[in-house]
């Protein structure tokens, strides 16, 4: 496992990759380097971009020096377990039918992050050879934007051959400023299939469909399942999203209820995505629309977001609770308190609890210690048991209790 500098160890990031095994990082510092980079046959290798003042490195290849695969500026191709992180990508070969940022195929356990993609055909493109897949894939945290090629161009497209990717997760990233942001556009007679998950993305300015899922111009069957929530959907021309095949199933809200914070009360549903064309009411106050919103008969997000799902919300919020007398000033991470969340010790033996108070501070605490072993710290929200923390040792001193809130959302008014 070693760490190999560009250009300090080598001049150029082809080679540091031709030279890299099992468990090697490659650092690039920032700067132009034009050259395709090639990561064929490897595993288990990280590509990181350092910007030590003067930004991210630029990878633009002046000619496709790898003409056996489509241009692009990375092509990883049968290589597993791979990281990418924090590169600008341009492509000054021309506006080619084919001209990519990155070209996945058949590799998976690929993680790909921090990313930013311009002038390009397509930011990211996912393939398979017809005999190895792709599977386990996350693009998450990129910024594709301004692709200026009036061919179709897209962020991430699942393109030729795009049969038995599974898996795939994209996440966190922005969209903004070309054709498609994401596009299913297989072109074979195998169909797309698996689990695609999109959330948290932004979908700004996108001159045809943000999320297309296209039919399958190769003759095959798409029965891929997608799952869409949380995603921001902003001023797109055509469609915010598009199916063209009832195979295809979509679950375009959360899969199950989560809880989330609207208006700083604890609220436990469905979360959707959040469209500036829809329009309607929220008459209950939850942050969720009453009215679904239709993309077509058989793919409907039954839990539009009334306002943007915002930079204000956390994953997982935690609550500081303390046993028997306990202060604030024992802690170092102050809680934020929300409406509707209660903390009980519960004696399994007994059925006796005890409910958790709150002080000026707003941290949850025993006002007496709960006596015995196995006593379970149970949090609650509106009635909901969400999370529940068994204690091995008996609860008889000050000593600080961590409580986990797992997935609650902090959500943006």
């Amino acid at each position: 496992m070693a760490i190999i500098v560009v250009p300090d160890d080598y001049a150029t990031i082809s080679l540091a990759v031709a030279a890299a095994v099992a468990g090697d990082e490659i650092q690039v510092k920032g700067g132009p380097y034009a050259e395709s980079v090639l990561i064929d046959s490897k595993a288990r290798i990280t590509l990181t971009g350092v910007n030590l003042g003067a930004g991210y490195p630029v990878i633009a290849p002046a000619a496709n020096t790898h003409p056996t695969f489509d241009c692009a500026a990375i092509v990883l191709n049968e290589s597993d377990y791979v990281t990418i992180n924090n590169l600008v990508l341009h492509n000054a070969v021309g506006a080619g039918e084919k001209n990519y940022g990155i070209l996945v195929r058949s590799s998976s356990d690929v993680v790909i992050q921090g990313i930013e993609a311009t002038a390009l055909k397509s930011a990211v493109v996912i393939q398979t050879n017809g005999v190895k897949t792709c599977q386990r894939l996350v693009i998450g945290s990129c910024n594709f934007h301004d692709l200026v090629y009036t061919d179709l161009t897209e962020g991430i497209g699942v393109d030729d051959q795009g049969a038995t990717q599974n898996e795939v997760t994209l996440t966190n990233n922005t969209f903004k400023n070309l054709q498609y942001g994401v596009g299913f556009n297989p072109l074979n007679a195998a169909g797309i299939v698996g689990k695609y998950v999109v959330t948290d993305n932004i979908f700004d300015t996108v001159a045809q469909i943000g999320l297309a899922v296209e039919c399958n111009e190769g003759g095959g069957t798409n029965t891929a399942t997608i799952l869409a929530y949380r995603n921001i959907f902003l001023a797109n021309s055509v469609a915010n999203m598009h199916f063209s095949e009832t195979t295809v199933s979509s679950v375009l809200n959360t899969p199950s209820p989560q809880v989330y914070c609207w208006k700083n009360i604890a609220r436990l549903g469905l979360v959707g995505n959040y469209y500036s064309t829809h329009t309607g009411t929220d008459t209950n106050d939850d942050g969720i629309f009453d009215n679904p919103e239709i993309i077509s008969a058989h793919h409907i997000d039954n839990a539009p977001l009334f306002h943007q799902w915002g930079v204000e919300y956390t994953s997982c919020q935690r609550i500081r609770g303390y046993v028997y007398n306990a202060s604030a000033t024992t802690s170092d991470n102050v809680p934020v308190p929300m409406v509707g969340v209660t903390v009980l010790a519960v004696d399994p033996v007994t059925g006796v609890t005890q409910s958790a108070i709150t002080n000026a501070s707003g941290y949850y605490y025993f006002a007496l210690p709960p006596l015995g072993t196995g006593i379970v710290i149970q949090v609650n929200v509106n009635g909901f048991v969400i999370a529940e923390v068994t204690k091995t040792v008996e609860l008889t001193s000050n000593l600080p209790v961590d409580f986990y809130l797992w997935n609650v959302h902090r959500y943006k008014a």
